[in-house]
């Protein structure tokens, strides 16, 4: 969190300043006002100066040779280094701060210095040592009485534990933490505790309880004037908000958190909550202003040095292009995140980067590519404890093989993510899981697991207050119904669906509704209702540029006009449905479009140009290892080419058909039989 960052001077500053008793007399208070000063920069967030007062008054204490005030100097260096997220230095002056004042027996000294240290290490997800180095500094603190300390150090503790999804032990210490606070009249730090605390509810889909504590933790800053801290809880606010789809809500606390940052001229915060306001954007399908959003808090971070934002910006960035079906703009916005966060040793960040990266390879059916991120996401978050990490990479490999028809290992994949729910608690992962597990078990026609697996979904959505997956859910129950001609159950459950995407404002998936009822009346030969349904979902899609709904939503108007007879229509319907996936590079999509464009052609006896759709369609199948669909494309082949009496290319077609069945034991296709009786009567196979 950049506004955490942008405190850590404030709550982790040293409680004693070099004294002017030590040896050097005059030089040594000037190394003290040189401190000093380099501090009141510190808190006006002006790192440069800040850094240049920090160094000089560790040059004078070292030509001094006083120790003190150099482990002190090296100490408030060490932190500034970790604000510009160069923890490998931030690590190596906070050691050294923290071995001068072991050597000359200052427990004050070496207790801020392992504070220091434990927050560089969380920086760089290395949560094993930053645990030992903030539980010996709240042990030293408590020893000599520093109740402040021990505070800090416990605030510190819980945002370890938050990480490692271990919610309970984390509330646990931030409670502790602001009781401390309270006791010795500290508000800042007991505001401070108390955003900790909004986060850990947020972590767990505590809505209310996160919204009543940061609340309350503005309302402290505000106060007792901390306008940057009040910022940052109207982040906080924001970000609640924004998980429970009040858009609205959530726009206006950010907004009004940017407002504060840019008075008080706090760029770090600025950017904070520009990032933010991407991440609303994007949720509403607002793509334009969302890019805008990412791109300018990358610049501000950039700017300033801060590379631990400018990869999310990057990483916000990567989401938005995705979202837009522009995999390759995506693919290097999270490679780029993925280096930063490489850079600067922040492993958590790294993984979450890889976990993008395999969907949207998934999501173009580069499965290898898919898996191999996710397989490496997945060690990291396991070699970090991280049990939320684990369980969203391991849902994205078990969305890869489901994608490859690797069923087994599918189930097998979300089933273990079953286990690992009770440690995430988590609602909308368990959420998540359900709705995967329920389309694997529709893939299979198992409709009745199915059914309950989306009914533990939608049940965990709605204890996580989340009506945008809530929706999502609803649709795929519809389908599901659709499946089994449940048609007036499937209608309302899309229905439901769309009702809460309008409340919501999510154009992308009003047009995913809108088409799921499209081809429901379809199914009822209900063409009026059915146009009707495909005409709205473009009026949405044409506002979202969602190509890949836009080019499902043309194939559908396609498939309606070539039933209804209209075939110029559907021809074009299909064409343009076929660009907009070519120029996406989405075989697999070019490829379907292709195959029912072959039919139609077929219907109209344009047999040279069915084959040459056919053929396409094959080779794309080829491309992304899709057996099924590749069986398909061979037998619409196969056929066309006997209706020309190209009895040679059929009966090559029809071999190569049956081989394939052979070596997936399957029977034969209809299509596959019937050529093969018919080339049997033209005397094709004889003597052979």
């Amino acid at each position: 969190n950049g506004g955490f960052g942008s405190e850590l001077s404030t709550l982790f500053k040293p409680s004693e300043t070099p004294s002017g008793h030590a040896s050097g007399g005059q030089k040594t208070r000037s190394a003290r006002l040189l401190m000093e000063l380099g501090q009141m920069y510190d808190l006006q967030d002006n790192l440069t100066k800040a850094m240049f007062y920090y160094q000089s008054a560790l040059d004078v204490a070292t030509r001094t040779k006083d120790e003190k005030a150099k482990g002190q100097a090296l100490y408030h260096l060490g932190m500034i280094y970790h604000h510009q997220s160069r923890n490998g230095e931030a690590e190596e002056a906070l050691i050294e701060a923290h071995d001068i004042h072991s050597r000359i027996g200052n427990d004050q000294g070496v207790a801020d210095a392992l504070g220091g240290l434990g927050h560089v290490y969380v920086a760089q997800s290395k949560y094993t040592e930053a645990e030992k180095a903030l539980m010996n500094a709240y042990k030293r603190h408590s020893r000599i009485g520093g109740i402040l300390g021990a505070a800090n150090a416990l605030s510190g503790l819980g945002r370890i534990y938050q990480a490692r999804s271990m919610y309970q032990e984390a509330e646990k210490a931030f409670m502790e933490a602001y009781n401390m606070h309270s006791r010795i009249g500290d508000d800042l730090g007991a505001a401070h505790a108390l955003g900790g605390l909004g986060g850990i509810y947020q972590a767990q889909s505590k809505h209310g309880e996160a919204e009543e504590v940061l609340l309350e933790a503005h309302e402290i800053h505000f106060r007792i004037g901390n306008l940057l801290g009040a910022a940052n809880a109207l982040n906080g606010l924001g970000e609640n908000y924004r998980l429970q789809s009040k858009y609205g809500e959530a726009e206006k606390a950010l907004m009004e958190a940017r407002e504060i940052y840019s008075r008080i001229s706090n760029l770090l915060g600025a950017a904070n909550a520009l990032r933010g306001l991407g991440a609303i954007y994007r949720a509403q399908s607002k793509y334009g202003e969302a890019e805008k959003a990412f791109m300018e808090a990358h610049e501000i971070d950039s700017r300033i040095g801060n590379q631990r934002g400018a990869a999310n910006a990057l990483y916000g960035l990567g989401d938005v292009y995705m979202a837009q079906s522009k995999y390759g703009e995506a693919e290097k916005a999270l490679m780029e995140a993925h280096e930063i966060h490489s850079r600067i040793s922040n492993l958590l960040g790294a993984a979450n980067a890889l976990v993008n990266l395999g969907q949207i390879y998934l999501a173009q059916s580069k499965y290898g590519e898919a898996e191999k991120a996710l397989m490496e996401a997945h060690e990291i978050h396991s070699r970090i404890g991280d049990h939320l990490g684990v369980s969203n990479a391991l849902i994205g490999l078990g969305r890869t093989y489901r994608a490859q028809s690797r069923n087994r290992e599918a189930e097998k994949t979300f089933n273990d993510v079953c286990k690992i729910l009770p440690l995430v608690d988590n609602h909308l992962t368990s959420g998540n899981t359900f709705l995967c597990l329920g389309m694997l078990h529709q893939d299979q026609c198992r409709y009745d697991e199915a059914e309950v697996s989306y009914r533990q979904a939608l049940a965990a959505y709605d204890r996580a207050d989340d009506a945008d997956s809530k929706s999502r859910t609803l649709l795929t129950l519809g389908e599901l119904y659709h499946a089994q001609y449940r048609y007036v159950e499937a209608e309302e459950a899309v229905a439901e669906a769309l009702g809460v995407c309008i409340s919501l404002g999510n154009e992308e998936r009003q047009a995913r509704a809108y088409l799921v009822l499209a081809r429901i009346f379809k199914s009822q030969s209900k063409h009026a209702e059915g146009m009707a349904a495909l005409i709205q979902a473009e009026a949405v899609i044409s506002r979202t540029k969602d190509y890949t709904t836009h080019s499902e939503t043309l194939h559908r108007l396609g498939d309606i006009h070539a039933e209804q007879g209209m075939y110029a229509e559907a021809e074009e319907y299909y064409r343009h449905a076929q660009a907009i996936r070519s120029s996406m590079e989405d075989a697999h999509g070019e490829a379907l479009t292709l195959l029912d464009l072959g039919i139609l052609y077929v219907r109209q006896g344009r047999h040279g140009e069915a084959e040459e759709c056919f053929a396409q369609a094959r080779c794309a199948f080829a491309i992304v290892a899709d057996e099924d669909g590749e069986a398909k494309a061979l037998d619409k082949l196969m056929g066309v080419y006997f209706l020309q009496d190209k009895f040679g290319d059929a009966k090559v077609a029809c071999m190569e058909a049956c081989e394939m069945y052979a070596q997936r034991g399957q029977p034969m296709s209809k299509m596959c039989e019937r050529v093969w009786e018919r080339l049997q009567e033209h005397g094709c196979f004889s003597e052979s």
